[in-house]
């Protein structure tokens, strides 16, 4: 993570004597923070690979220069994450994940995170609710150790159960809209590995490309 103990002043001066709206205000200051957390990632990327530190090893996220709070949301005891609930919710709040080299686990967590997503946007649409954290930590959890099929069936069991939960606390439940909830569910596994699969054979195909490319380079230096 990076800091640094250096303060800066900035002083902001309007081009014309007309009054910057509030909304003219907060878009300079996003603007100069994404350029500043722009130049910070990439400094940080470049001690990395000037470290040794593999290239299929370093990524940023689609949010990584969108981030305009403190960066203690996210790395409150440092920049390590251990797998635990708390961190993995907060690797899905950071977005998807984009290594410089293919890496099959940045895509493996990329897949859940999507999936963790879908499943969320129908109970939120049905049910007005989120599903609960611990399901995507548990599934996470054999992520690495099993197959992304499995790590997908983990979370749809526990979206499941939560869907049921919810349904049984009701007086009269609609039985009908439950099911129809659950069979949504279970498309949109269905869906999502097929994405996945289809995804995966084309990182792997463009990793062969890029090999065979190097590998010509690296011979005509010769």
């Amino acid at each position: 993570m990076y800091s640094s103990e250096e303060k800066y002043e900035v002083v902001l001066k309007s081009a014309t004597d007309i009054n910057m709206s509030n909304w003219q205000i907060t878009k300079t200051l996003d603007t100069m923070t994404m350029v500043n957390n722009k130049f910070v990632i990439l400094s940080i990327i470049n001690n990395l690979i000037n470290e040794g530190v593999e290239k299929k090893d370093i990524f940023v996220t689609d949010k990584s220069f969108l981030i305009s709070t403190n960066y203690k949301t996210y790395f409150e005891n440092g920049n390590k994450f251990w797998g635990k609930q708390k961190d993995i919710v907060k690797m899905y709040s950071l977005g998807r994940l984009i290594s410089m080299e293919p890496n099959e686990d940045i895509f493996r967590m990329n897949c859940l995170f999507e999936f963790y997503k879908k499943i969320n946007s129908i109970t939120n649409k049905y049910l007005k609710c989120r599903i609960r954290n611990i399901y995507l930590a548990d599934s996470y959890d054999i992520l690495f150790k099993e197959s992304i099929e499995q790590a997908y069936e983990i979370l749809l069991e526990g979206a499941k159960n939560q869907v049921c939960d919810v349904f049984e606390r009701h007086i009269s439940p609609d039985i009908n809209k439950k099911d129809m909830i659950i069979k949504t569910l279970e498309n949109q596994k269905d869906l999502c590995l097929e994405r996945s699969r289809k995804k995966f054979k084309k990182m792997m195909a463009d990793s062969q490309k890029n090999l065979h490319i190097h590998t010509i380079a690296s011979i005509d230096q010769l």
